[in-house]
């Protein structure tokens, strides 16, 4: 698919526990998320994943597809199952 049909966005977006870039533990349990994320990316057709960043607190995680709620559907249950840190939130970005 083109890019330019990829138009929806999915950001993860976890609270650390510092305005820097978390603690180690932190940044090897958003790795180990980051590889649950690429799986269910791969067995399927939601989208593509783009990557990760870590700063200002945060750790941001970043999918591209056709649908921001299909992304969401397949990604909650892994999200839900992480048991992700008090003040995350995922942002659905339409076209």
């Amino acid at each position: 698919m083109a890019d330019a049909q990829r138009q929806h966005a999915l950001v993860i977006h976890l609270k650390l526990s510092d305005q820097e870039f978390g603690s180690f533990d932190e940044r090897e349990s958003a790795f180990t998320l980051e590889d649950r994320l690429e799986d269910v990316v791969a067995d399927s057709t939601i989208g593509e994943y783009d990557g990760h960043e870590f700063g200002e607190g945060w750790c941001r995680f970043y999918l591209y597809g056709d649908d921001a709620n299909v992304m969401a559907n397949a990604v909650l249950p892994i999200l839900r199952d992480f048991s992700a840190p008090i003040g995350s939130f995922v942002v659905k970005r339409f076209g």
